[in-house]
């Protein structure tokens, strides 16, 4: 190969051993010798990266909708879905439901096993729901004589939905 030097180290250690993906040279690090192509390849990560995170978005969506109809098959009554609240920082609650008395400010956790959906709410996400929470009761004074509960809706592929009742109270 021409152009390589002693200071490119890796270049001349892989000169020999690159192989043909996609029509572009790699060598063993995965990197290229052209600037602009290093920035071609940095570009479609972000867009591979972007299209998981879509993916991503809609599981999640297709989760929330799963719960939805799980909570309403429980003579739940669906307040708001996918609730902004407030400025930044606050966040978003995903269902806000009603049964009864009870107002529930329901988080859903989707994952590919139940336990990692169990573990995936933090105690800053939990402070966050209880910010909104405050934040949207504020805002509904028709709501202020209900109890207000948390819960967590986790779900799986092939699994039945589990609906935590009362997953944390407020301050913990």
């Amino acid at each position: 190969m021409t152009g390589l030097t002693e200071d490119d180290g890796c270049w001349l250690q892989a000169a020999n051993n690159t192989s043909s993906r996609g029509g572009t040279i790699w060598n063993v690090e995965g990197k290229t010798g052209s600037p602009g192509v290093q920035a071609a390849m940095s570009r479609d990560h972000n867009r591979r990266r972007g299209r998981s995170k879509l993916a991503a978005q809609a599981f999640g969506r297709r989760a929330e909708g799963w719960a939805v109809l799980w909570l309403r098959l429980k003579f739940y009554r669906i307040l708001a879905r996918r609730q902004r609240i407030g400025a930044a920082g606050v966040g978003e609650i995903d269902i806000i439901a009603a049964k009864g008395g009870v107002i529930a400010f329901i988080e859903v956790k989707a994952r590919a096993e139940l336990a990692d959906a169990a573990l995936a709410l933090t105690p800053r996400q939990r402070q966050r729901l209880c910010r909104g929470a405050e934040a949207y009761l504020a805002r509904q004074p028709a709501l202020t004589g209900h109890s207000v509960r948390f819960d967590v809706m986790l779900l799986a592929p092939r699994r039945w939905p589990v609906h935590m009742i009362d997953a944390w109270r407020e301050g913990e």
